[in-house]
């Protein structure tokens, strides 16, 4: 069991939660858009999840599509004149 006497439990929870964690990342990452806010949203929750979730899911802060400048620009344009 995970909450047995002793170290055992606690590395076998920490193995459970980065496997969770990585099959979150790959779920975000395969449906992107709002799959990747959530995870980038649940990544600063720290003070709420255990800190193999928030440690993998740190990923998607880095999964962000770029825009060029140049296309910042236009959208502002065409939305405001």
């Amino acid at each position: 069991a995970l909450h047995e006497a002793g170290g055992g439990g606690r590395e076998a929870l920490r193995e459970v939660h980065t496997r969770s964690a990585q099959r979150l990342l790959a779920l975000a990452r395969a449906n992107g858009g709002v799959y990747v806010k959530i995870g980038q949203h649940l990544s600063q929750m720290d003070y709420v999840l255990p800190e193999e979730f928030t440690t993998v899911l740190r990923a998607c802060l880095d999964d962000a599509p770029r825009t060029e400048w140049e296309g910042v620009c236009e959208v502002v344009r065409e939305e405001l004149g």
